[in-house]
């Protein structure tokens, strides 16, 4: 009896295991599908009011969401694109909460994008170069 509830403990933790995995190699997919060109114009600073409650509202990834609540409680996790968000800002353009796409954020998720094509099917690779994009 001992031994069959060690057994279906392992085989639980082996199969979230793989359930994440497979969660994760999916997100990568995802990110590599969803390569919107996001070619939004910097405005000039009399269009932007970063100081009206407009923030990043998302945790993850290179797609950056805004909006009236700022993400505080994010998870652990780590998604490819991370790195970039370090460059991200939203801010009220034209009366609308919105992401702030400036030269750095672009240069990063253009090099991250390349990294995803080159390596997508060596995550370490894929990691390294990701981590590489964090400093332009």
């Amino acid at each position: 009896m001992k031994n069959r509830k060690v057994i279906l403990v392992i085989f639980a933790i082996v199969t979230i295991f793989i359930l994440l995995l497979v969660l994760y190699q999916q997100n990568l997919v995802k990110q590599h599908q969803s390569q919107s060109d996001d070619k939004a114009v910097l405005p000039t600073d009399q269009q932007i009011n970063s100081s009206s409650g407009c923030f990043v509202s998302n945790c993850h990834g290179l797609e950056i969401e805004c909006g009236p609540v700022k993400a505080e409680f994010c998870t652990m996790e780590y998604v490819i694109g991370d790195v970039c968000r370090q460059f991200s800002q939203c801010g009220i353009v034209n009366n609308s909460c919105q992401p702030i796409y400036n030269e750095k954020f672009s240069v990063c998720r253009d090099c991250v994008k390349n990294c995803i094509e080159q390596h997508q099917e060596n995550t370490e690779n894929l990691f390294d170069c990701e981590a590489k994009c964090g400093n332009i």
